[in-house]
């Protein structure tokens, strides 16, 4: 039995010897890369003792934590902030009189993200200029809405905005 199972008893174990310096040279380098990795540590931490170092590194997560949740609190008001912020502006121009040159009267629509606020209109004539203010809730006024009004509203609701970097956004 030992001489049938000899040739291959003796390969594997040649194998094996043929491997292990391989292994043992793959070990050497990575305790080496170990060490250097350790040994820098160390000097960064100065002398100090490892619970030493540990214990510094608590602090610093747990003001980290703080920090975090502090902005999660801003974040947090930043958004109820922002839904009651007008972020929709609606601009239209126009001509209401035919006697008087240029589009020098306009309607300005100011809304929220719920579509809530206000539309300003001004009216510019020989006479003289009227500045009216209506409330808009839900896109909508309680008092009639002129033609250029309805626009501005359009406008503000559906018109790309410049987002600050000279990209459009809707």
């Amino acid at each position: 039995m030992l001489e049938q199972f000899g040739g291959i008893l003796f390969s594997v174990l040649l194998v094996l010897v043929l491997a292990l310096p391989g292994w043992v040279f793959y070990l050497t380098v990575t305790f080496r890369i170990y060490l250097k990795e350790r040994q820098e540590f160390l000097k960064k931490a100065k002398g100090k003792g490892l619970d030493e170092i540990l214990t510094k590194q608590l602090k610093r997560l747990e003001k980290s934590e703080d920090a975090i949740q502090e902005l999660k609190k801003r974040a947090d008001s930043l958004d109820v902030n922002a839904e009651i912020s007008i972020t929709k502006i609606g601009v239209v121009r126009y001509n209401p009189f035919r006697d008087t040159g240029g589009d020098q009267s306009f309607s300005v629509a100011l809304l929220n993200d719920k579509l809530d606020g206000m539309i300003i209109s001004s009216m510019y004539g020989r006479e003289g200029s009227r500045v009216f203010a209506k409330a808009l809730k839900d896109g909508r006024s309680d008092h009639p809405l002129t033609d250029e009004e309805n626009r501005a509203i359009e406008k503000a609701v559906s018109e790309e905005v410049e987002n600050g970097n000279g990209e459009k956004e809707e």
